[in-house]
């Protein structure tokens, strides 16, 4: 019946849309019982779609159902979306339509396939096999750096696939800000021709020349006023060849007294408890040397400065922090960015994103500290 298979995969290839991005780790979510029928006058006759998750190794799955009234077909698709995404599907579902009753076997495969083939367009990140994360991979290095990334020949498959493919397409954090962290993790190890490419990409994706230069400025504190300088040169060649000029810089006359003030409210907002604990200890004779220039110029000035919100500097510590293998504070700024409009898989994928950049070993080191702070 293959008249029938564009009218079927047009209504799966929504479902597949609204079931959203996948990832292999603890749960499935099973589309199943939707139930074929023929065609009302209206032309598009309500499907019936039940969502359910439970406990589930990685995988994906697609099989017949049981005898029901009518032909039935089941589709798992394995891995937790994100609650957002769930609560969507739950609901939106239950709309969607599908034309005619589909019997064959070879139908069921080919709806499958192309089942797959949507949620992968979608952006969803079943990768079973090389040639699909190539796939992907590919797609993204292009949408960022056109057909040259600047990596050598030798490096590119395996770039395209464990960089492009496997982490700059997961889900769980938006492109822009997988882009923010890109730009603090090279800022701060000083990858500056790599820095460049990226800035340009950067602002191909929309970011602004004045908050590529925060990013900058921010890393600053954590791998010295140095690197910024470094770096913001090397942006600056960018912006140069955009024809965008350097931002300049913004008066800002504080007292060291309000600078203080506003530092130690930003460090309980972010902190709450720990904001006094560890180096940070308000007795502590020894880092009392030099902590309240760092609460007066890292968190009283450069946290305020225009050009990013709290939420991005959040992102932004959490990456400098993993590349510069600086553990104890991966784990306390990850727990405190949750209190900045941070999600827990959004901070866990900000360290995933420094992996290709700086080290699959720092990040992994980041993430089990992450794991104890976060619960796993």
């Amino acid at each position: 019946m293959d008249d029938e298979r564009p009218q079927v995969r047009h209504a799966v290839g929504a479902a597949a849309m609204l079931v959203g991005f996948v990832r292999p780790i603890r749960h499935e979510v099973v589309v199943q019982h939707v139930r074929l029928r023929d065609r009302s006058r209206a032309g598009r006759p309500p499907a019936r779609v039940v969502v359910q998750r439970r406990p589930a190794p990685a995988a994906f799955t697609g099989r017949p159902a049981g005898r029901t009234a009518g032909s039935s077909l089941t589709i798992e698709v394995r891995g937790p979306p994100s609650a957002r995404r769930t609560m969507v599907a739950r609901s939106a579902l239950r709309n969607a339509t599908l034309a005619r009753t589909c019997r064959s076997s070879s139908t069921r495969r080919g709806l499958l396939k192309d089942f797959r083939s949507r949620l992968l367009q979608a952006g969803g990140n079943i990768m079973s096999t090389r040639a699909m994360l190539k796939q992907q991979g590919e797609a993204m290095r292009r949408r960022l750096f056109g057909d040259d990334d600047g990596a050598p020949s030798i490096l590119r498959t395996l770039n395209t696939e464990a960089s492009y493919g496997a982490i700059w397409s997961r889900p769980g954090l938006a492109l822009e800000d997988r882009m923010v962290c890109a730009l603090a993790v090279l800022g701060a190890v000083q990858r500056l021709p790599k820095l460049r490419r990226h800035v340009a990409a950067a602002l191909d994706l929309g970011l602004s020349a004045r908050a590529i230069v925060e990013i900058l400025v921010q890393i600053g504190i954590y791998a010295g006023f140095a690197a910024t300088e470094e770096a913001v040169e090397a942006a600056a060649t960018v912006f140069t060849s955009r024809g965008l000029a350097l931002p300049e810089e913004t008066v800002r006359d504080d007292s060291l007294e309000v600078l203080s003030a506003r530092g130690r409210e930003l460090m309980q907002q972010l902190h709450g408890d720990r904001a006094t604990q560890g180096y940070a200890a308000p007795g502590n004779t020894v880092t009392g040397a030099l902590y309240p220039l760092a609460i007066q110029y890292g968190y009283g000035e450069i946290w305020f400065r225009p050009g990013l919100d709290l939420r991005r500097r959040a992102l932004i510590a959490v990456a400098a922090f993993t590349a510069l293998r600086l553990d104890g504070q991966v784990r306390k700024f990850g727990q405190s960015a949750l209190n900045l409009g941070l999600s827990r898989t959004e901070v866990i994928e900000a360290v995933i994103q420094t992996a290709p950049l700086s080290g699959f070993a720092p990040a992994l080191n980041a993430l089990g500290g992450l794991s104890e702070a976060l619960g796993t």
